[in-house]
């Protein structure tokens, strides 16, 4: 691979020159650039029979490709060993796109031998891979993957294979990257395998789902099976050491904490019996029934909360104490504020439905929606949705605001701070926002998907339709405009609106977005409209970390253009999604054509420092 630098002036500054509405001129001449160019040609762009994986920044990819009947993967533009058999599901790339790792099988399907291929290197021949097999860790430092010889099982983890089994289940890596474990078979029984060390002897482990890593990585729980004068039983394995025996463990049981220190898990006592759930160890009171989807520890770790049926009625067991009995619980409850402080969930009563807070009842309604039951970030606030008599309302801290026709679905949104709450309101034919309590300029309608508060809390942005048109409303104003006779602002407008294309600057001074007028697709910032293009590339526009720089792709005459505040750059043939680093590096991968041959390029806006 070779890195040349292409241009130091490519890039210009022309957002400034964009008059509103109208596409900008391009007979200004642009100042200095604030970049330098690199461009590195990585190799030949070869068809994709399958879709390809990319990195988190998506500046590298890996896919499959064919000659005939023998399969190659190719990792950013090198190909790589030729094989009769790639399993799609099985390619993986870590994060940060340095590794990649793939099963492939040489020879024909029934003698042929399998290896994974490791950052383009072969491991051993094996007879079979692990059907969810290789994984990385998350930092991508180490790899992991069940394989069979002959007819025993071993996992082999960074290169080196371990111990062979009639039987293993597939590794588990920690997240941090220090510990791996497996349950494997030998002779009638089972056992989990931990860095290397195998653990006590089971009739059975219950799948390898049921191994967890705690998330600090330190402590390890599953569900084993034993056999005993009573019949058989199941326990929960904390850090290698077995828990009191019970005729069933719920599924989605034993969870950890966030903080790793604790370990919940629901079971069936008996046959016949009740359920129990067991916190740290110490089993809780025995109940009808235990709703293990809603077991849940507080983002601290320190407190925990659940579901559970007593005779006929339902009640939430919070730290251990039983709340008030309602004869349901409603699905989405309960939870916990973000300090963990408060805890909150919706019941019904009756014919009734109210929201329980700290302990303490609300007010009855007719509905509460299980969808509006939130916490905001930060300062525990509470909002919910509620319904009576027909009229919807959004109670926030306890206080109930106006009555509409009807709240939109999933519309409540906190700013970041949490010090901000909207929400839309469909009354048809008109929709609107409500602001913190108040009111918003009434429309035809309000796209919910595209609520979006800037970084700072101070502003909220969304798309809103005028008749058949959509514009996008900023309040407060962001930027100067036009207003009418009762000092509403005059917004332009657009055919169509990307709903999910609004984005803030880090600063929360620029708001840009992607619109449609007829054919004509273009960028907006600030009111500000950008060239026209036939196509845009997903994951534009962007901006810079320091707000100061944005970005998209465009395709025009079918040439890709790349487009950095307004100054059009001449592309490629692909559909590249830019990506700003922290560091405020633009990088992107792109495809030319180069005679007969498509070439992958990786290409880099570095900032020059001034």
């Amino acid at each position: 691979m070779r890195c040349v630098i292409v241009s130091t002036g490519l890039i210009v500054v022309l957002a400034g020159a964009f008059a509103c509405e109208k596409p900008p001129s391009q007979s200004s001449v642009p100042p200095p650039s604030p970049y330098k160019v690199e461009e590195q040609r990585l190799g030949i762009a070869y068809p994709a029979v399958l879709r390809p994986v990319f990195s988190i920044d998506r500046c590298h990819v890996a896919y499959f490709t064919s000659k005939g009947d023998k399969y190659y993967v190719v990792v950013d533009g090198q190909l790589g060993p030729e094989y009769d058999m790639v399993r799609e599901k099985n390619l993986i790339m870590t994060p940060d796109g340095k590794r990649v790792a793939y099963a492939a099988r040489k020879g024909s399907k029934e003698r042929g031998k399998w290896v994974v291929v490791v950052d383009g290197r072969e491991g051993p021949e094996y007879d079979a891979i692990g059907v969810d097999d290789p994984i990385f860790t998350p930092d991508g430092k180490r790899v992991a993957y069940s394989a069979k010889k002959g007819n025993k099982w071993l996992v082999v983890v960074d290169g080196k294979p371990g111990p062979e089994y009639d039987r293993v289940w597939e590794p588990r890596l920690s997240r941090d990257g220090k510990r791996v474990a497996y349950a494997a078979k030998k002779g009638e029984k089972w056992f989990v395998v931990v860095d290397g060390k195998p653990g006590p002897k089971y009739d059975r482990i219950e799948g390898w789902q049921s191994l967890s890593f705690s998330p600090d990585g330190k402590r390890l729980v599953y569900r084993a099976r034993v056999a005993g004068g009573d019949g058989e039983k199941w326990v929960v394995v904390v850090d290698g050491r077995p828990g009191p025996r019970y005729y069933y463990i719920v599924q989605g049981s034993p969870i950890f904490s966030p903080d790793s220190k604790r370990v919940a898990y629901g079971v069936w006592v008996a046959r016949g019996k009740n359920y129990v759930v067991v916190v740290d160890g110490k089993p809780g009171p025995e109940y009808g029934k235990i709703d293990a989807k809603t077991l849940i520890f507080s983002p601290d770790g320190g407190r925990f909360a659940y579901a559970a049926k007593k005779g006929t009625k339902w009640l939430v067991v919070v730290d251990g104490k039983p709340g008030p009995q309602y004869d349901a619980i409603i699905k989405g409850s309960p939870i916990f504020s973000p300090d963990g402080k408060r805890v909150a969930y919706a019941a019904r009563k009756g014919a009734k439905q109210l929201v329980v807070v700290d302990g303490r009842p609300g007010p009855q309604y007719d509905i509460i929606p299980t969808w509006g039951l939130l916490f905001g970030p930060g300062r525990s606030r509470l909002a919910y949705v509620a319904i009576k008599g027909g009229k919807w309302r959004v109670v926030v801290d306890g206080r109930a605001g106006p009555e509409y026709r009807r709240i939109a679905q999933d519309s409540l949104v906190f700013s970041p701070d949490g010090k901000r709450l909207a929400y839309g309101v469909n009354e048809w034919p008109i929709s609107f926002m409500v602001v913190d309590g108040r009111p918003q300029p009434k429309y035809n309608g309000i796209n919910r998907d595209s609520l979006i508060f800037s970084p700072d809390g101070k502003r909220l942005a969304y798309v809103a339709q005028k008749g058949p048109y959509s514009c996008v409303v900023v309040d407060p104003p962001l930027y100067p405009g036009d207003f009418d006779e009762i000092g509403e602002p005059r917004l332009p407008t657009y055919s169509s609106i990307g709903n999910k294309s609004l984005v803030f600057s880090s600063d929360g001074k620029r708001l840009a977005f992607l619109a449609t007028k007829t054919s004509e697709k273009f960028v907006v910032v600030n009111g500000k409209r950008g060239p026209s293009y036939e196509f845009i590339t997903a994951g534009s526009p962007l901006f810079s970390p320091d707000g100061k720089h944005v970005v998209h792709a465009g395709l025009k005459a079918h040439e890709l253009l790349l487009v950095v505040d307004g100054q059009v750059l001449p592309g490629g043939i692909g559909k590249p999604v830019p990506t700003f680093h922290a560091n405020g590096v633009l990088e992107y991968l792109v495809t030319k054509k180069t005679g007969e041959k498509k070439i992958l390029y990786r290409v880099k806006h570095v900032p020059v420092a001034k």
